[in-house]
């Protein structure tokens, strides 16, 4: 699987309005093993929509026809935010004087690998691929959400094979 690929066919296929650099909602989906993409849910906060997949895995897959999280082969998260130069400066990025506005699509794999891509608003045809080396807080919430489903499913097989 191309992460970067996906990453960036997810920017430009989840509908998310007239102005995509304005979200209203963090949109977050899984990719099956055909390479399909469900988005399982959309929420204002990024990190709360994440959050909400952890304890909610097996109620989140049941609503969804198909039971998506089952079978899983990756978790993604589709948002909108401000950045800005990497530095010294503590100033947030929103409040900088050299923000820009940024699209993002950050996939995890349930192997635990990631990759992203962003778009500057004020670039959209020059998209920047991160490789997987990335860190931080989101990536590490796409994570901690990808290791809820890889447990949902283990559990689930588990519960198949006993019966």
């Amino acid at each position: 699987m191309d992460i970067n690929q996906h990453a960036l066919a997810a920017l430009h296929d989840i509908s998310t309005a007239d102005q995509p650099f304005n979200m209203q909602s963090a949109v977050v989906f899984v990719l099956d093993h055909n390479d399909q993409r469900t988005v399982i849910t959309e929420y204002p906060d990024v990190y709360v929509a994440l959050e909400t997949v952890g304890p909610e895995v097996a109620r989140i897959d049941q609503a969804i026809a198909g039971n998506p999280l089952l079978g899983a082969r990756a978790l993604g998260v589709l948002t909108c935010g401000w950045a800005a130069p990497v530095g010294g400066d503590e100033t947030p990025p929103s409040c900088h004087p050299g923000r820009r506005r940024v699209r993002l699509a950050v996939i995890a794999t349930t192997d635990l690998v990631t990759g992203s891509v962003i778009e500057f608003q004020d670039t959209p045809d020059e998209p920047i691929f991160d490789d997987g080396s990335g860190t931080g807080s989101l990536r590490d919430a796409l994570l901690d959400a990808v290791r809820a489903i890889i447990a949902y499913q283990t559990a689930t097989e588990k519960r198949s094979c006993d019966d």
